[in-house]
């Protein structure tokens, strides 16, 4: 196996033996950093995934399934991604701030806005709330 394939297997490797090694009991920084981990793994996943489709383009009806699994570790790694992101925020802010992130609040998260209270019924567009009419 080349080198440039190997390093990333070895590093998904030792990721997975540390999340073994990690107890149930493990605090929220040692579980964001193992869900950072598997999304680095996912992301190796999708690299070697892309590397065996380029080898392997000949083969015509093996591409769609292998570009399907490389569209599928990059959904994995965003998620992964995501989540710990979310977990990192939500845990940082004031319990009195503390609300379930919503997808109108992940919106306005991500583009730096407070959210207003309401309680009319909002859908989310371009992280835009807007009043959902019926």
């Amino acid at each position: 196996m080349e080198s440039t394939i190997k390093a990333p297997i070895d590093t998904a490797a030792a990721a997975l033996a540390t999340a073994a090694a990690l107890p149930m009991t493990a605090t929220g920084e040692e579980t964001v950093t193992l869900v950072r981990d598997l999304a680095r793994i996912a992301c190796h996943l999708g690299e070697l995934t892309a590397a065996v489709r380029d080898r392997w383009a000949a083969w015509g009806t093996v591409t769609p399934h292998l570009q399907r699994a490389e569209a599928l570790a990059a959904d994995a790694t965003r998620c992964l991604s995501h989540a710990a992101g979310i977990y990192v925020f939500n845990s940082t802010q004031p319990l009195t701030e503390h609300r379930p992130a919503g997808p109108e609040r992940i919106a306005h998260v991500a583009h730096g806005l407070r959210l207003a209270p309401s309680t009319t019924p909002v859908e989310v567009g371009h992280g835009r709330p807007r009043p959902v009419h019926h």
